[in-house]
């Protein structure tokens, strides 16, 4: 059994051909799903300690996830009524996503771009302020005005927008895109997915690879859409990323609304438990089974489906969209591939393993 010290949370791995012609091959491996089964044959509570130390991409949202399966499986059938312990996860969640989400914004994005350095150096100092204040907020569980975050979002919109220029961006039918997945709850997820060591790593819906996260979530969203419509998918990804930080600030200001908690559970069977959240990167799905045994109930089989399984899948959104833009210097095509990959922002460090092949 995995002690603490030797937890590890996978990683994904970019081997990437580039030659005269272009983009030649792409081949990724995930080895993130492994890592739950240091999960299995421990006790509920042993369980929840361990969640934010073996993600610590997400942290709250996994632990927000783990908590909800396990409280579904000692529950009983059927769905599950929100406590004040998942109120609270739910701004703990809204909390962390919007710091994800300033984090891309304003650092990695900028840097990427190479937008200038005064102004990259006044974000910077800018966000530093408001993740510590985020952080205060996500300890003591307590909710702020929404004002900030909605005006930083307005004010980093256009410059970031307006920086990604076609031949980091290229316009893609719709042919090429991967389908969204749909907004789903617990109860669906159990309807609708095969759970097994195969979905765990590549999940599909209707025989499909889907993309999940923040385009899928506010793909109705005007600039989202519109952006969408001229095939901008990066972009589109972008003006997402800026709504659902507009949408975290509205959480903290209030109780989460109905319709947009971000936080679900089902229990199938007695025993079994089964939750959903809505992260920064998308559809987290966490998936117990507890049985009662002599030194009390123990984890019998534990998975988790990350946004990572659905947009890096072989068939997924970064694979499909990377083929089929493949044309481009090596400089050019590497860096297209670090912007879509940042776009999709996978909960696992990323390794890149790029070759040039210099002659045909």
């Amino acid at each position: 059994m995995a002690t603490a010290a030797s937890i590890d949370a996978g990683a994904l791995e970019v081997h990437a051909r580039l030659g005269p012609k272009g983009l030649e091959a792409l081949h990724l491996r995930n080895t993130r799903p492994v890592a739950v089964r240091a999960l299995e044959g421990r006790s509920p509570a042993d369980v929840l300690a361990r969640v934010p130390r073996l993600f610590s991409l997400c942290a709250m949202a996994q632990t927000a996830a783990a908590r909800a399966a396990l409280d579904a499986a000692g529950c009983g059938q059927g769905d599950t009524v929100p406590t004040p312990g998942r109120i609270h996860d739910e701004l703990v969640v809204a909390a962390e996503t919007a710091q994800e989400h300033l984090w891309r914004l304003m650092l990695d994005w900028p840097a990427l771009l190479a937008l200038p350095a005064a102004q990259r150096t006044e974000w910077r100092t800018r966000f530093t302020a408001i993740y510590r204040r985020l952080t205060t907020m996500r300890q003591e569980g307590q909710g702020a005005p929404d004002t900030e975050l909605s005006a930083l979002a307005h004010e980093i919109a256009a410059p970031l927008l307006d920086a990604v220029g076609g031949e980091l961006d290229p316009a893609l039918t719709t042919a090429q895109a991967t389908p969204l997945l749909p907004m789903l709850g617990a109860r669906a997820c159990v309807e609708q997915f095969d759970f097994g060591r195969a979905f765990s790593r590549a999940p599909e819906l209707d025989g499909a690879a889907h993309e999940t996260g923040v385009l899928a979530r506010h793909a109705a969203d005007t600039e989202t859409a519109a952006r969408l419509r001229q095939g901008q998918r990066i972009r589109a990804r972008i003006a997402a990323r800026i709504a659902d930080l507009r949408e975290c600030g509205q959480v903290l200001s209030a109780s989460p609304r109905p319709d947009r908690t971000r936080i679900d559970a089902f229990s199938p069977t007695p025993g079994t438990g089964l939750s959903c959240v809505a992260s920064a990167r998308g559809l987290l799905i966490h998936r117990v089974r507890v049985d009662e045994t002599t030194s009390g109930p123990r984890v019998i089989e534990y998975s988790v489906i990350a946004p990572t399984e659905w947009n890096f899948h072989p068939r997924g959104a970064f694979v499909r969209e990377a083929l089929a833009a493949p044309q481009g210097t090596p400089a050019a095509l590497e860096r297209r591939l670090r912007a879509l990959a940042l776009a999709l922002d996978p909960c696992v460090a990323v390794s890149w393993a790029i070759e040039e092949k210099l002659h045909a």
